[in-house]
């Protein structure tokens, strides 16, 4: 039962993930004319063509554009924005894939950390945060804390759900 709810958490954090990318990067402080438009589309493009990279196994050259596209984000958004913790979970993946498990860890944790920081401990990026460390953990099978990860991310999707309302 458990790990149906932990892959249910885990597809929906995928389903969202794309209305996520499109909210923040496309509807999120658009000015008229030349503004934060064109910088969020290049850095949405970037990041698309570095996980269409790295779904084909080309993770270094998805580093290259990831990396290319957190460095413009941090500058167009500020290094602690929830934006750059959606570049940085980008930048996770490819490292992930090519068994850097380390590297891809660090970026996940300070992805967490700017989620924590910038959105509250109860929001559902911070749950997406906490399952990415714990399904992480679970690939390396040196953390011993990782389904105390998944509990804590299923937590707080479930304290979420708890406060709304359906009629």
């Amino acid at each position: 039962m458990r790990e149906m709810k932990l892959r249910s958490l885990n597809f929906a954090c995928k389903g969202v993930w794309v209305a996520v990318l499109a909210f923040f990067f496309l509807g999120l402080n658009v000015q008229p004319g030349y503004s934060q438009e064109s910088e969020s589309q290049k850095i949405l493009s970037l990041m698309d063509e570095g996980r269409e990279l790295s779904k084909q196994g080309r993770h270094v050259e998805a580093i290259r554009l990831v990396e290319k596209a957190l460095t413009m984000g941090e500058k167009e958004f500020g290094l602690e924005d929830r934006r750059v913790a959606i570049i940085l979970d980008n930048l996770a993946s490819p490292y992930k894939g090519l068994g850097e498990y380390s590297k891809a860890e660090t970026l996940y944790k300070r992805s967490l950390t700017i989620r924590e920081k910038a959105l509250g401990p109860d929001h559902p990026d911070v749950a997406r945060s906490i399952n990415n460390l714990a399904v992480l953990c679970k690939i390396t099978s040196n953390c011993s804390n990782r389904e105390n990860l998944f509990i804590k991310s299923l937590a707080i999707v479930d304290f979420r759900t708890k406060k709304v309302k359906i009629s």
